[in-house]
């Protein structure tokens, strides 16, 4: 089995857009999407800086 893993680079606006392209766009399974989380102020607010999707190709 080969995987495959996607680096998305998103914000609040264009999140579900750019995450909409790439499922549309995949040839294999999904795996899992990951998403990678910044804190910022002690704690105090968070960000999703980018998202990892793995597929998983036959």
């Amino acid at each position: 089995m080969e995987y495959r893993v996607h680096r998305i680079e998103v914000n609040k606006s264009n999140m579900q857009e750019k995450l909409e392209n790439l499922l549309r766009g995949l040839k294999g399974e999904l795996v899992s999407i990951t998403p990678y989380v910044t804190t910022f102020f002690l704690f105090y607010g968070s960000r999703v800086e980018y998202l990892l999707v793995v597929e998983k190709i036959s």
